[in-house]
């Protein structure tokens, strides 16, 4: 199932149910995820219609048990084309829900269920619409990936060009990642408006996400670093520990690169980029392109003088960032969608790795990370069937 757009504005959502204890705990529900409640409520034999409003894109509809005659008189009173999701416990409600073709969830199972059943509900009217808009989406994604391009590789090249003799002073390397926020947040608003800024606005800012999705941004890349050692030890090489980078550089570079990623390349990789491929592609395929584009947005960074990548081969390189790419991504997706957690990863890869020496001078280390993170992005997509940890009905942006 292709999961559901984001809507440009919040879901307006109508709780009609008769316990006033059951609608206080849908709206507080509800709201908590960014929905709009239009809290209303079937009195006696006032059908549901009545207390709907015209402006509600999903109504949920608590069944009374006690009136099962009653449950479809219900269903079909309600303003045709409107999306519905009916709540209930008893074999009547299930049966006057699917009797309308309307998605049905137990109480016992709600919380975890309901904002993934109402995200479908809305989304299930525009779907065909969604699709023959997608070249324009497709046109955001192209714009936005350019914009992630034009900064970087324009300092970059001004400084492979001045060692080419072209140009005779380059532009500070210093600033190249600091030029992909301005631009990004251009290219969002171009396309997008305030709802794309804001989405990616609260996807920096998101700290509440599952515990473990910390440990494994943060142990993922020093585990896959210390496997990289052991494998060129058992094969006769040398390890090139802190050749690239001192164990306090490292420490220092976790924090500093954190911030630093978090505001530039997973703003835009894992903020932007990431969710508006998952609304056009299965969560898998998304991190794989994403992980091509990656490494491509890379490949300056192999010629140009004074960068740590410098050198390196271009095969085993490769090979690692876009398996990385599918490790962030199912750790980003798992801690809903936060850029945080993507920016704690990179952080931790690029200090284990400079540390352990993965991209120091012994090329075995690297081949040896690129296949062992291939084959843990390969694990993860068959471990979650290709959904990487994204929730059914997870919203995107456009």
């Amino acid at each position: 199932m292709t999961a559901p757009e984001a809507p440009t504005r919040p879901i307006r959502v109508a709780v009609v149910a008769a316990d006033a204890r059951v609608r206080t705990s849908l709206r507080h529900l509800l709201t908590s995820e960014g929905a709009t409640v239009v809290e209303s409520y079937a009195a006696g034999a006032r059908p549901a219609a009545d207390v709907v409003g015209t402006d509600t894109d999903v109504v949920v509809l608590d069944l009374d048990p006690a009136t099962p005659q009653e449950h479809l008189d219900q269903l079909r009173g309600l303003p045709a084309g409107l999306s519905t999701v009916v709540l209930g416990n008893d074999r009547h409600s299930a049966d006057a829900a699917r009797a309308v073709g309307a998605p049905y969830l137990d109480r016992a199972v709600v919380a975890e269920q309901l904002l993934a059943a109402v995200l479908v509900a809305a989304d299930r009217d525009t779907a065909a619409a969604t699709s023959r808009r997608d070249p324009a989406g497709t046109g955001v994604l192209v714009l936005v990936t350019l914009a992630l391009f034009a900064g970087p590789w324009t300092w970059w090249l001004s400084r492979i060009a001045e060692e080419q003799g072209l140009i005779s002073r380059h532009l500070p390397q210093g600033l190249a990642l600091w030029t992909m926020p301005p631009l990004l947040v251009a290219a969002l608003a171009v396309t997008g408006g305030r709802p794309a800024v804001t989405d990616l606005a609260r996807r920096i800012v998101r700290l509440r996400v599952p515990r473990w999705t910390w440990a494994v941004a943060l142990g993922t890349p020093v585990l896959v670093a210390a496997l990289a050692a052991a494998v060129t030890v058992a094969l006769g090489h040398d390890v090139p520990v802190g050749e690239v980078m001192s164990l306090p550089s490292a420490l220092t570079y976790l924090v500093y690169g954190t911030g630093l990623f978090l505001l530039t390349e997973e703003a835009g990789w894992r903020g932007a980029v990431l969710p508006r491929l998952q609304r056009r592609m299965p969560p898998w395929r998304a991190a794989l392109v994403l992980g091509v584009v990656w490494a491509g947005w890379h490949l300056p960074l192999l010629v140009t003088p004074g960068s740590g990548d410098r050198g390196l081969p271009v095969a085993p390189f490769l090979l690692l960032v876009v398996g990385t790419s599918v490790l962030i991504s199912g750790v980003v997706n798992a801690a809903r969608g936060s850029v945080v957690v993507a920016a704690l990863f990179h952080a931790s890869f690029d200090a284990s790795y400079s540390y352990l020496g993965v991209v120091g001078s012994e090329h075995t280390m690297i081949w040896a990370a690129a296949t062992a993170t291939a084959l843990a992005a390969t694990v993860l997509v068959v471990r979650t069937r290709g959904r990487l940890f994204l929730a059914t009905g997870a919203r995107y942006p456009r």
